[in-house]
């Protein structure tokens, strides 16, 4: 049995009560939720917590996404997609936890630590949570869900790249901040940085959207495109034959997304578009 090719967020269903997004996750790894505070040299304005909503060809929803520091001392990029109205129910949701490390002792960079993500289609749980092998530089998944395929252990070796950065698919945008090029960017108004996608919604997120590569890790390009006419910064985030546009404040956070291919967009709240 397959999953629904063109799965609706309508008909999803969460066993999660709660109406903020401050909640702590993922209790096996033991993640517990931190005040935002300077560590390992990452500044408290790397950290916030804000609502968009979130349109796509399914109808329009509430994104609650937070960003911050663990009492692991990990870096954690969390956000929840629930109905805006009646039940407001939790659909879809995500935790993504990185440690600050250097490459060469020069360059700073976020590397990808643990996460879960769970999304419910027809009204069941698929789920998959993982974790780095540092020994033999791989990552432990664990498939949980109604379909046999999808109900199992795996492992996926890091790939060989051109790129030291490895950045898990909600956190590009912090993955790219910590190691310095979206300021860097921004003061020469250009710049372009190679990393490798973590997909922390696999294999389930590929059942969502149309043309997304197939494995765990995808080989992508973040470019700084300048500001608009509101003053925001805009990063084109390229694999295959995707697009998407992130648009910054000035205080570097998060203020829109844009994925044409998909006809998905995200805004914050009290944004046009």
């Amino acid at each position: 049995m397959e999953i629904l090719k063109t799965p609706s967020r309508k008909s999803l269903k969460t066993l999660l009560k709660t109406n903020s997004i401050s909640f702590c996750l993922i209790p096996l790894l033991l993640l517990g939720c931190a005040s935002n505070r300077s560590s390992g040299g990452i500044t408290r304005d790397l950290y916030y917590k804000k609502q968009y909503s979130l349109e796509d060809k399914s109808g329009r929803f509430i994104l609650e996404r937070e960003v911050g520091m663990s009492k692991g001392k990990k870096v954690f990029t969390k956000y929840q997609v629930r109905n805006p109205d009646g039940d407001r129910k939790v659909l879809e949701r995500s935790v993504v936890l990185s440690s600050v490390g250097t490459y060469n002792k020069k360059y700073r960079l976020l590397r990808p630590y643990a996460h879960q993500y769970d999304v419910w289609f027809e009204k069941q749980k698929y789920s998959t949570t993982g974790k780095i092998n540092v020994k033999d530089k791989s990552m432990s998944l664990k498939l949980t869900s109604p379909e046999e395929q999808w109900n199992k252990p795996e492992i996926h070796k890091f790939p060989g790249s051109q790129s030291i950065a490895y950045c898990y698919f909600s956190q590009v945008i912090e993955c790219a901040k910590v190691s310095g090029f979206i300021g860097k960017a921004i003061g020469k108004n250009v710049g372009s940085m190679y990393l490798n996608i973590l997909w922390e919604g696999y294999p389930y997120v590929q059942e969502q959207y149309l043309n997304i590569p197939s494995g765990f890790f995808t080989a992508a390009t973040l470019e700084y495109d300048g500001e608009n006419k509101a003053g925001e910064k805009r990063f084109t985030l390229k694999f295959g034959e995707n697009a998407i546009f992130y648009f910054l404040d000035d205080n570097l956070q998060l203020t829109k997304v844009f994925w044409p291919s998909q006809g998905l967009s995200i805004v914050e709240l009290g944004k046009k578009k």
